[in-house]
């Protein structure tokens, strides 16, 4: 990516549009509102907005060789926003019009999105993307990360216009993936009325992992009277959900079992606040327990079909 800190007047226009295709037609005029000659970023912002918000993508700079002298040149430079950590919750700023934009490859086919993110684009960012501090060592690497996957831009979608949830509300799992951490803890973020994966939370949608969310449920299936098959009419959670589900189960496990030798001896020592502790703890255990066990009882290995037997044998 050129990371050029150098922008031109208007990143979306091309340098010599191509006079056989028909000009897109110009956004309203309520969307040129802020759009003034001395703030090409807000002009930019503008055209961004018109795109999401009928479910496309927003236009990005082409390869288009206009001679000799340009051969080279590969569309407008465009920068790569400042990584920024902390804990503030501030208003959207440069990482969530980068968000909108979606210049990567696995956010995007032309000008048609990928995943859900015509539907997430569609509404306006209310906050900026800020990680935890030391999450991302740089802005490039920040850049890199999102360009993993689409469940990455997707998870950042979610934080820039979710809404904050409540210290009793938030995600068990929610110190899984990308943390927006606060002086004292992590952020979790969720849209009020998200379907399938964007039911989860920002932080547990981060790398794929929105099954082990406890905000995600997965969808009725009907039953099925033909042969098994992988995840065939079964909700089924991927291979990596299902270890990581089965590695907190044996260790809530573990966890339990040694709780009752120190319920004893706080007993005996007559001190109840700790005897009080315990059993808070030994629930939350069970809680957890319960959600893995119930995210390991989904994952369906494949059952390999019977070899057929020839006639006459």
């Amino acid at each position: 990516m050129d990371t050029t800190q150098g922008q031109g007047e208007d990143q979306g226009q091309n340098l010599t549009p191509d006079p056989t295709q028909d000009p897109p037609p110009p956004p309203p005029q309520d969307a040129r509102q802020g759009a003034s000659e001395d703030s090409p970023q807000a002009a930019e912002w503008a055209l961004t907005r018109y795109a999401t918000s009928r479910g496309y993508g927003a236009q990005l700079p082409e390869y288009l060789p206009g001679g000799p002298a340009n051969a080279v040149q590969i569309g407008a430079p465009f920068r790569v926003p400042v990584a920024e950590g902390g804990g503030e919750d501030k208003p959207p700023g440069d990482w969530a019009r980068y968000i909108w934009k979606a210049p990567f490859s696995v956010a995007r086919q032309g000008d048609l999105l990928k995943g859900h993110l015509a539907e997430l684009l569609k509404s306006e960012p209310v906050r900026e993307l800020i990680p935890r501090e030391r999450y991302f060592t740089s802005a490039r690497r920040m850049d890199e990360l999102l360009r993993n996957n689409v469940a990455n831009v997707e998870s950042a979608a979610v934080y820039c216009q979710g809404e904050i949830q409540t210290d009793e509300d938030r995600c068990r799992d929610y110190s899984v993936g990308m943390e927006v951490a606060d002086k004292l803890n992590p952020n979790c973020v969720r849209l009020a009325n998200g379907e399938g994966s964007l039911q989860a939370c920002a932080n547990c949608m981060w790398n794929g992992m929105h099954e082990r969310c406890s905000f995600w449920k997965p969808s009725p299936t009907t039953p099925s009277t033909g042969n098994w098959g992988h995840q065939r009419n079964k909700p089924s959670v991927s291979k990596k959900a299902a270890d990581a589900a089965w590695k907190e189960l044996n260790h809530g496990l573990d966890t339990i079992q040694q709780l009752p030798t120190r319920g004893a001896q706080a007993c005996a020592d007559e001190d109840w606040s700790v005897v009080d502790a315990l059993v808070d703890k030994q629930g939350n255990h069970w809680k957890t327990i319960q959600h893995a066990l119930s995210i390991v009882s989904q994952f369906h290995s494949p059952k390999p079909s019977l070899p057929q037997q020839p006639e006459g044998n």
